[in-house]
C-alpha cells in the first residue's frame, strides 16, 4: 500500500481530533446556518399573510369587498363560533373563533344568500350544516386553494 502524501496527512490530522473522532465543528457550523435559514424563511412566510398573520377576525369595520349584509352578521358569527370553541377548543378560543369567522365571511362573499341563512342559525353546527355550500362529488370546493392562472 502506498504511503499518504504530506498534504493528505495534514488534511487527515485536521479532521481527526486527539481521540480519533472526526471534528464536529463543520457539522455544528452547518446546523447553525440551517437553523438561521429556517428562522428566516418562517419569518418571511408569516409576513406575507400566512397562517399566523395576526388577524383576530373580530372588531369593527369590514374586509375590503365585504358586502353590508356580510359585515352585519359578523357579530352573530363571532358569538356562534365563540360558544362552539369554548366547548371544543378551550385552549385556543380566540384563534379558533377568528379562523371560523373568517371562513364564514369568505363563504358569505361567494354566496349572496349566506347572510340571511346565517342570521337564522342558532349554533355553529347548524350554520355549517344549513348555510355552507355542500361538497360536490368531484371535490371542486378545494379548487379555491389552487393558484390562480
Amino acid at each position: 500500500m502506498k504511503a499518504m502524501s504530506k498534504p493528505m496527512r495534514r488534511a487527515v490530522r485536521r479532521v481527526m481530533s486527539t481521540r480519533g473522532y472526526p471534528s464536529l465543528a463543520p457539522m455544528a457550523r452547518a446546523s447553525l446556518i440551517a437553523a438561521v435559514a429556517l428562522v428566516g424563511i418562517a419569518a418571511c412566510g408569516c409576513r406575507q399573510g400566512g397562517a399566523g398573520s395576526g388577524s383576530s377576525g373580530t372588531g369593527s369595520g369590514g374586509a375590503p369587498g365585504l358586502s353590508p349584509a356580510c359585515a352585519g352578521i359578523r357579530d352573530h358569527l363571532t358569538a356562534l363560533y365563540r360558544s362552539d370553541a369554548e366547548g371544543r377548543e378551550p385552549n385556543r378560543i380566540e384563534q379558533a373563533t377568528a379562523d371560523n369567522v373568517a371562513m364564514a365571511l369568505r363563504e358569505c362573499g361567494r354566496q349572496p344568500e349566506f347572510a340571511s341563512c346565517a342570521d337564522k342559525a342558532t349554533s355553529a353546527s347548524s350554520l355549517e350544516r344549513d348555510c355552507f355550500a355542500a361538497p360536490d362529488d368531484e371535490g371542486s370546493e378545494g379548487d379555491q386553494f389552487l393558484p390562480r392562472k
